[in-house]
């Protein structure tokens, strides 16, 4: 799995917003199975500067499907159809960790 974010100093990976409806969310980690970190833009080129992969079985605890969030919550087709555009339009590929992670216990990748 993958997470992309801008080179940080922290010790862990920051969280970033998981937008559930227009005006709300909670905020998590987002990974994706896909190794192209160019399909991760979600309009923001310089996430795609380093990238951080962990080796997590796909039934971890507090792992969850991004399609089984969004349909757990009900979300808006149109809101899921634009968010779904805006990152990469795989989002069969995404998921979403609601746990700390530090960033020691990751595989660091520059992307140039």
């Amino acid at each position: 799995m993958h997470h992309q974010i801008i080179q940080n100093e922290k010790k862990l990976l920051p969280m970033g917003d998981v937008p559930i409806t227009y005006v709300g969310g909670f905020k998590a980690l987002w990974f994706t199975l896909d190794p192209d970190p160019n399909n991760q833009q979600w309009g923001m080129p310089h996430k795609n500067a380093v990238r951080y992969e962990v080796s997590w079985p796909l039934d971890k605890t507090g792992l969850a499907k991004w399609t089984d969030i969004a349909a757990a919550f009900n979300m808006d087709e149109v809101w899921y159809a634009s968010l779904a555009s805006s990152g990469g339009g795989k989002p069969e590929d995404w998921y979403v960790y609601v746990q700390a992670v530090d960033i020691e216990d990751c595989i660091i990748r520059t992307i140039v």
